[in-house]
C-alpha cells in the first residue's frame, strides 16, 4: 500500500470493508501493512441514485464492493494537463 493509512480501507474476508486503524495504533509505517489494505483512489464510484439518496455517500462498508485496481498508479484527471499526464502514464506503462 502506498497511501496513508488514514485514507484506507481493508477489505474484509466477507467481502465487506473497515477503515484502517490509526497509525499508532499499528505501531508501523504503511508497508507494515497486509496486502488485503487497500486505498480508495476514486478511480471510479459506479452506484444507484437510489443508494446515493438513501445512504448520502458514495460507498458504505456494509454494501460497498471493492474493486482491486493492479496498476500502481493510477492517474487522476481533474484538470485538462492531468490527460497529458494519463497519456505519459498509460505510453510508459505499457512499454
Amino acid at each position: 500500500m502506498r497511501e496513508h493509512p488514514f485514507e484506507c480501507v481493508e477489505r474484509l474476508e466477507n467481502g465487506k470493508l473497515e477503515f484502517l486503524r490509526s497509525a499508532i495504533e499499528t505501531g508501523g509505517g504503511r508497508q507494515q501493512y497486509p496486502s488485503n489494505f487497500f486505498f480508495i483512489d476514486g478511480s471510479f464510484y459506479l452506484n444507484s441514485v437510489s443508494f446515493i439518496k438513501e445512504k448520502n455517500t458514495l460507498f458504505d462498508k456494509e454494501e460497498t464492493e471493492l474493486f482491486v485496481n493492479r496498476q500502481r498508479w493510477s492517474v487522476d484527471i481533474d484538470e485538462i494537463d492531468d490527460i497529458e499526464i494519463a497519456k505519459a502514464t498509460y505510453v510508459n506503462v505499457n512499454r
